[in-house]
């Protein structure tokens, strides 16, 4: 039985082909753009109210906000100078100002209560979405200036999208193309140099 005979350069450009083919598979695949995602939190800020307003004398003054639940609310007010002190100053969500405070039925649950102030800083955390009333009662004679700062604060998750490029591998695929691609070349020249030979043996 006849063997068969495969020639070294019928081998080189058959390696060649094989190796540009991957090279180039390779290079190509990892060129193409990942996109991963990435999430991270991020604290937000709002600003409800900043400014200055007269609560008269034998009144209140009742300030309201719908806010979300999970927000955190910070505050501060003074009394302004050379007057005297608010009677009391109060949190109350919806339901405990409309039935109990406003409304008179019963006694109200407050968030916050404090007696005789000039000057309160204050801060809690809202458990629902819900309007809350904060309230400046003055029952002296005088009128009361009062400079109020009141400011809401949360975290959100905010996701954001990262393109990657894996260069190496990249690159490792192009180095095995380009091997490949001199393989070829170096089986054409060769093939070339043999199909010369066999010419000039020729009568």
């Amino acid at each position: 039985m006849p063997q068969l005979r495969v020639s070294p350069v019928s081998i080189l450009l058959a390696v060649g082909v094989v190796l540009l083919i991957a090279g180039a598979g390779l290079a190509y695949h990892y060129l193409l753009p990942t996109t991963s995602a990435v999430s991270s939190p991020v604290k937000k800020s709002e600003t409800l109210y900043d400014d200055t307003f007269t609560v008269e004398g034998d009144d209140y003054e009742a300030q309201s906000y719908s806010i979300p639940a999970n927000r955190t609310i910070s505050g501060n007010f003074l009394v302004s100078e050379g007057h005297r002190e608010l009677t009391y100053f109060a949190v109350l969500d919806k339901h405990n100002y409309d039935e109990h405070w406003h409304g008179g039925h019963g006694v109200p649950e407050y968030i916050i209560y404090k007696e005789d102030i000039i000057k309160y800083s204050f801060s809690f955390t809202t458990n629902t979405t819900d309007k809350y009333y904060f309230i400046f009662d003055n029952k002296r004679t005088m009128d009361r200036d009062v400079e109020f700062k009141l400011t809401s604060t949360w975290t959100e998750v905010e996701t954001t999208y990262k393109v990657s490029y894996n260069l190496t591998m990249a690159y490792a695929g192009g180095a095995v193309a380009a091997v490949g691609l001199v393989s070829i070349h170096v089986g054409v020249v060769m093939y070339i140099l043999s199909l010369k030979k066999q010419l000039k043996k020729s009568p």
